[in-house]
């Protein structure tokens, strides 16, 4: 929350967000929370300093499948990627281990995609997480 919060802050970060299909899809708690955090995903994707792009899976594999990467760029500092996997993540500052990344990243935003195409999966996806009604028996 804590993380978000700066988002809202007068003078925000510039953040573009490249979701895997998969976390519209994957089950993580009940269909309610799921909506919710789609109907998130979607209001995020509303504010002009945050952009969401959802890349689908049949975009197929890519160099950056099974972990997280993020890019910074911090103020008077050189750009600076982070990997994530489910276990560790390692900070990268070598300036062509993070063009590595930088190129990568490039290439799951031309992937992804558009922002407007996406917030349109991700209703598609939060419609299908509207509760059944169970069985009259």
């Amino acid at each position: 929350m804590d993380r978000q919060a700066l988002l809202d802050r007068p003078k925000p970060p510039r953040c573009w967000f490249i979701l895997d299909e998969a976390v519209l899809r994957r089950p993580i708690g009940e269909p309610e929370v799921m909506q919710q955090q789609m109907a998130s995903l979607i209001g995020v994707g509303t504010k002009p300093h945050l952009t969401v792009q959802v890349l689908p899976f049949a975009a197929g594999g890519h160099a950056e499948a099974g972990s997280s990467l993020m890019l910074y760029t911090l103020p008077h500092q050189s750009l600076t990627a982070y990997e994530e996997g489910s276990h560790s993540g390692t900070i990268i500052e070598n300036p062509s281990d993070v063009a590595i990344r930088r190129e990568n990243y490039d290439l799951l935003r031309a992937m992804a995609l558009s922002p407007r195409d996406s917030e349109a999966m991700i209703r598609v996806a939060m419609e299908d997480w509207t509760p059944c009604e169970p069985p009259l028996t």
